[in-house]
């Protein structure tokens, strides 16, 4: 083997690419800024109905349900209620986690060989990643 070279500056650089490729999801999935519009353009924030709190958003209905109802309680009802609203923030949810898939590194590949001709031995190994 001719030349020597550094295991550490290699490890280093190896590890910029793979941190470099690391997607995240977002504190919410964007449902803050979903919230603000429709709190400045309707007058109402939209709720996000959950398992976990699907039970508080029914009481908040039959809160709102148990006076007098006025326009802005009856959209603040069909914004809690509305099930092809929460389907289409659930579909956000989805389409959030492709775009953060689809910025992660591919697992890297490795490959090592060795040939045996007569007395000579030759060694051969490498790793494969996207750039």
């Amino acid at each position: 083997m001719s030349g020597t070279f550094s295991v550490k500056p290699i490890a280093i650089g190896v590890l910029v690419l793979f941190v470099g490729g690391c997607a995240t999801f977002s504190k919410d999935g964007g449902f803050d800024d979903v919230s603000a519009i429709t709190q400045e353009r309707v007058g109402q924030p939209v709720g996000r109905v959950r398992d976990d709190n699907a039970g508080a958003t029914e009481a908040r209905i039959k809160e709102i349900l148990a006076q007098p109802l006025t326009p802005d309680s009856a959209v603040r009802i069909a914004l809690l209620n509305n099930q092809g609203l929460q389907a289409m923030f659930a579909e956000l949810d989805v389409a959030e986690a492709d775009l953060v898939q689809a910025g992660w590194l591919r697992n890297p590949g490795f490959s090592f060989s060795r040939v045996h001709t007569g007395d000579n031995y030759e060694i051969n190994r490498s790793i494969m990643f996207d750039l």
